[in-house]
């Protein structure tokens, strides 16, 4: 009795297992927009009818911030951090793909990344449209004009 009860402890084990990891497989194969680009897809939704529609992240985001940076995939964390002067525990996303980072008085108050996905495999998401590197700029001079292109929501600056 003891040897079964054994044997079925490690059978519930092993399936309790195999969905664990199902669930983390289905998970990683679609991942969600981020909280930025949801605020950037809901805003044009409500105003997709006009041609050139531009987006205000001023009134957009909630967030009590100052300076927008964004960085291309190219930039290196080490870069980063120190362009930001911020420490190596204030970034939670990885050295791959494009980051930006909105900042008040020097810390950072949200930030996000995107992975640099192969074209026929992207998920919906914003993506800045700049042959710039890297750019600052103030809360209230951070405008976009915004293009939908497929899943794609293209953000050029206006600055």
């Amino acid at each position: 009795m003891l040897i079964n009860m054994v044997l079925d402890l490690h059978i519930i084990s092993k399936k309790s297992l195999a969905w664990i990891i199902l669930i983390l497989a289905l998970a990683g194969c679609s991942p969600q927009p981020n909280s930025l680009d949801r605020k950037v897809f809901k805003a044009y939704r409500q105003c997709e009818r006009q041609s050139n529609y531009v987006i205000d992240f001023a009134t957009l985001l909630p967030y009590d911030w100052d300076t927008l940076y964004y960085f291309s995939g190219k930039w290196e964390l080490d870069d980063i951090i120190d362009t930001l002067e911020i420490p190596l525990n204030a970034i939670s996303y990885s050295d791959v793909g494009p980051k930006v980072f909105f900042m008040r008085q020097g810390h950072v108050v949200y930030q996000t990344g995107w992975f640099p996905y192969p074209p026929d495999r992207c998920p919906k998401h914003i993506y800045f449209d700049t042959k710039d590197n890297e750019f600052a700029v103030a809360k209230y001079d951070a405008k976009f004009k915004v293009a939908k292109e497929g899943d794609l929501y293209r953000l050029t600056p206006l600055f």
